[in-house]
């Protein structure tokens, strides 16, 4: 059975290279066995120098990766480092910043609030005072509406008491002149028929000159009466409108008074929230 040698029969010109061994004539197989010779030497040394290489820039590639890594982890880390410094010194700077720019506007929020309220105050003083003005010329002009009213009101009594008075001496007057005019008619009549009966028409006069004296001292009763009763009713009127006069005046003045106590209360009450409200402001900004 032949012997497997293989596809390329690497083997078999191994041995054949190997045992060939050139004659003293045979110089091109010894300077072929020479080169094969020098340069399997070549191939060996510079493959054991390739080996050596390669582990010593193995070592120097470690250290130098070694090396780098030192280098960069210190890069980084002072990198780091400053970043951190400059962020936190940063971060003050802002926070400094900030701090005095809430200060600043707390001030000023407080010089406006203050100058508000100055200003609220002075508001509220000259409203007080323009509406005072108001009250007392309102008061003083229902004062002299009421002047007039009651001025008016006793003019108008006198002259209805003037007219009564005329009224009852006119018909005073004229019952008077009836009485007269019936006892001299009686007197006549009395005399003419003194004659006949002198006896009879003399009791007949006289009865006759008693009626009409009854009758006309009756109507001067009556006239007197209604007089004094007109006189009474319109003094009663005059004191009926003074007396309401003088209610419509003291009125007027409690309720002046009283608006004024609850404006002077109202004031009092803003002033003291307007100063809670001010408190409140301030101890909240400075709160923050």
């Amino acid at each position: 059975m032949a012997k497997q040698e293989g596809m390329f029969n690497f083997q078999s010109m191994m041995k054949d290279f190997y045992n060939y061994q050139p004659g003293e004539d045979d110089a091109e197989g010894r300077m072929m066995k020479n080169a094969f010779q020098g340069n399997f030497l070549q191939s060996g040394i510079d493959a054991a120098l390739s080996q050596q290489l390669s582990q010593f820039n193995s070592s120097l590639a470690q250290s130098n990766m070694t090396h780098q890594a030192d280098l960069e982890q210190r890069n980084q880390s002072a990198l780091m480092k400053d970043e951190f410094n400059y962020g936190m010194q940063s971060m003050d700077a802002q926070f400094q910043y900030k701090n005095a720019f809430a200060n600043a506007q707390h001030e000023r929020d407080l010089g406006m609030v203050s100058a508000t309220g100055e200003q609220d105050r002075l508001n509220i003083s000259a409203q007080g005072q323009q509406d005072r003005l108001g009250y007392i010329t309102q008061g003083e002009q229902q004062r002299l509406i009421d002047k007039q009213n009651n001025v008016s009101k006793e003019k108008i009594a006198e002259g209805d008491y003037d007219a009564r008075r005329d009224v009852a001496n006119i018909q005073k007057e004229s019952e008077m002149g009836v009485a007269g005019i019936q006892k001299d008619a009686t007197l006549g009549k009395a005399s003419i028929d003194k004659d006949s009966s002198t006896e009879t028409q003399t009791i007949a006069s006289e009865g006759r000159v008693k009626e009409a004296t009854i009758g006309a001292d009756a109507e001067k009763f009556k006239a007197t009466a209604a007089a004094d009763a007109s006189k009474y009713g319109a003094d009663k009127t005059v004191d009926v409108a003074k007396v309401n006069a003088q209610g419509t005046i003291d009125n007027t003045r409690a309720t002046g008074d009283e608006t004024r106590k609850t404006q002077d209360n109202e004031q009092r009450l803003k002033a003291k929230d307007r100063a809670n409200m001010h408190m409140y402001a301030r101890n909240t900004a400075r709160a923050f």
